[in-house]
């Protein structure tokens, strides 16, 4: 706290009882400043970091969407190669059941074939 003084004309004008009144009166009011000003500047804080706030929520927001938008496109890429690979799947097991026919018919088809040329050459 500032210390006030009163000039001599002054205080002696007053007398030293109104002189310390004055003083005081003086003080109180350069307190009351203090807390007014303070006050102020607390509700401006207030404001002004209600405000970022506001607007932080409004950007990670606005990122959640944007992240979200791009987990569905992620999820609709992901649902197309899953049905790319049940097709290659299908085309896999087509051709192995086409591989194995084909082995199991010159199993079948190779003993035959070799008795038949075994007796057209005797």
């Amino acid at each position: 706290m500032a210390i006030i003084s009163v000039p001599k004309p002054l205080r002696d004008k007053l007398g030293e009882e109104a002189t310390d009144s004055l003083i005081e009166l003086l003080k109180e009011n350069e307190e009351g400043q203090k807390n007014h000003l303070f006050d102020i500047v607390e509700e401006r804080f207030e404001r002004r970091l209600l405000e970022s706030e506001a607007r932080l929520r409004r950007e990670i927001q606005g990122v959640r969407d944007e992240m979200h938008s791009g987990f569905l496109g992620i999820q609709k890429d992901f649902s197309e190669v899953q049905k790319q690979f049940s097709e290659v799947h299908k085309a896999i097991a087509n051709q192995t059941k086409w591989i194995l026919g084909a082995i199991l018919a010159g199993a079948v088809i190779y003993p035959l074939a070799v008795k038949l040329v075994d007796r057209l050459f005797q």
